[in-house]
């Protein structure tokens, strides 16, 4: 029975050093939205420094916007998966070698397990605190983006749903679907319409809302840039982890 609860906790470890699936599709996801949200910070940039300025299309920022946010919910979603699987399996490791007296028979062994898997939880906590904030500060950002874009007067560039409909109507249509759904406002607002932003020349406002928006998805991509490290340092830890792991249990199986 004792070699049961053995191997059971054998698993519990590899399980948690394994889960790469996890963990590459943060990386991923954050890789990505790191790229769209500084692109983004960027254009933004741009539009208020360079006045007067002739964009080649508010398509220059605005469909970086969706596609990070997109990728944010991923990297959550993905952080949130590795903090609860790194939760069961340290239970899962714990409750085994207590049941068999690995902890009493291995004390320094033991601590030294016990505070990689509590670092790798604060790492864990870390990231996904740092990714919630990502997510706040590109929200702001996209609502920033969105009133430079109702700010500025549309000038008809290309052949589309809100061009054939004129400015007028392209702001009550960029309003309906803002209500429901600001990705979609801007996806509509640069993927059907053909238009290009004529940024307002010496507008105060404009440039307030401007700096703003730059400053919030920067503040984004350096949120990301921070979980990207913590979970660095969460997966040293587990590889830290699961080599005390080894040596307790094989100590116990050499005795």
């Amino acid at each position: 029975m004792e070699e049961v609860w053995r191997g059971t906790a054998w698993e519990a470890m590899c399980q948690n050093l394994t889960d790469n699936t996890m963990r590459a599709g943060a990386f991923q996801a954050i890789e990505v939205a790191h790229s769209h949200l500084a692109r983004a910070a960027d254009v933004c940039g741009s539009y208020r420094r360079e006045l007067p300025y002739q964009p080649a299309g508010a398509g220059d920022a605005l469909p970086h916007l969706p596609d990070a946010m997109e990728h944010l919910g991923i990297a959550i979603s993905c952080a949130r998966q590795l903090s609860a699987s790194h939760d069961g399996s340290g239970h899962v490791f714990s409750l085994c070698t207590a049941r068999i007296g690995l902890q009493d028979s291995a004390p320094l062994t033991w601590q030294r397990w016990a505070g990689h898997h509590a670092d790798a939880a604060d790492h864990a906590a870390m990231a996904l605190q740092r990714l919630q904030s990502a997510w706040s500060h590109g929200a702001a950002g996209s609502d920033a983006v969105f009133v430079m874009l109702k700010m500025a007067p549309f000038r008809m560039s290309g052949v589309g749903l809100l061009g054939l409909a004129g400015p007028h109507a392209a702001h009550q249509l960029l309003d309906h679907h803002y209500q429901h759904n600001l990705a979609m406002a801007l996806r509509v607002a640069v993927a059907h319409a053909g238009l290009t932003v004529v940024p307002p020349q010496g507008f105060p406002l404009w440039d307030a809302w401007g700096h703003a928006a730059e400053q919030l998805l920067r503040r984004a991509a350096d949120d990301l840039a921070m979980a990207r490290a913590a979970l660095e340092n969460m997966r040293r830890a587990i590889i830290a982890q699961f080599f005390e792991a080894c040596w307790m249990l094989k100590r116990r199986v050499a005795s």
